[in-house]
């Protein structure tokens, strides 16, 4: 009984062992494979797994949510803003245009001249002292209506800077209507009778400013720097051509 007992008891050991030996000569198993990403695509192709990279995903849909609704908004305020001044110098008969040197270092206050039926007053319009004025007619009354009106030269981008340089200013009979215009920071105020309307300008509507100022005033400097902004348009516009070139290239 005693031998049998034993016998028994050593098979269970060398069966142990084998296992054991098994188990720690066996080779580690490959782990699963991990997907790879292919970094040439765009954040939208990549879908990566985790809470974390799904919030991050859902807070970019929200912001290029948010940033076209924005663009939509400031378009719709730049189509109403063009059809009210479209609208005012429709309105105008036998009017009279003047285009004003504005000086910029001059201190404009609220208080001061914001009478829009008759904003010139002591050689200041609308805070602003006028340096210089000149009468535009045919060709520069054509080039200030389409700095006002183009649909071109309206952005969406506006600015805390307006420090005005020209003055454009529309009179007949009736009515008389007003333009702002910081040629520094692209920044346009349209002046109705009763309400001001800003809109920012395009680069090109800033140049287009710039040469309707330059053809009334000479100014060697800004002469100067409408070069600088002319070279700097036709470098963006090849920049953008070669760019669309390349994206519809297959």
């Amino acid at each position: 009984m005693r031998i049998r007992t034993l016998f028994i008891l050593s098979c269970l050991v060398g069966l142990s062992a084998a296992v054991l030996a098994e188990e720690v000569d066996r080779p580690p198993e490959d782990p699963q494979p991990v997907p790879a990403v292919d970094l040439r695509k765009s954040s939208e192709d990549v879908e990566p797994p985790g809470v974390l990279f799904d919030a991050t995903r859902n807070m970019k849909t929200r912001a290029d949510k948010k940033a076209e609704e924005w663009g939509r908004q400031r378009e719709e305020a730049n189509a109403r803003a063009l059809a009210k001044i479209v609208a005012a110098l429709d309105e105008l008969r036998d009017y009279k245009l003047e285009i004003f040197m504005l000086d910029v270092e001059s201190e404009s206050t609220p208080e001061i001249n914001r009478d829009a039926h008759n904003p010139v007053k002591g050689g200041v319009f609308y805070g602003w002292k006028i340096k210089d004025a000149t009468v535009l007619d045919g060709e520069g009354s054509i080039a200030a209506r389409k700095l006002v009106t183009q649909p071109e030269y309206y952005t969406y981008i506006g600015t805390n800077c307006f420090t005005p340089g020209m003055g454009l200013y529309w009179k007949d009979d009736k009515r008389t209507y007003s333009a702002l215009v910081c040629l520094y920071c692209r920044a346009m105020r349209f002046v109705l009778t009763d309400s001001e309307i800003d809109v920012p300008l395009s680069a090109s509507g800033r140049i287009a400013g710039t040469e309707l100022f330059l053809k009334a005033f000479k100014d060697e400097q800004l002469a100067t720097w409408l070069v600088s902004l002319q070279e700097q348009q036709a470098a963006s516009v090849k920049k953008r051509i070669k760019k669309e070139a390349h994206e519809v290239k297959p």
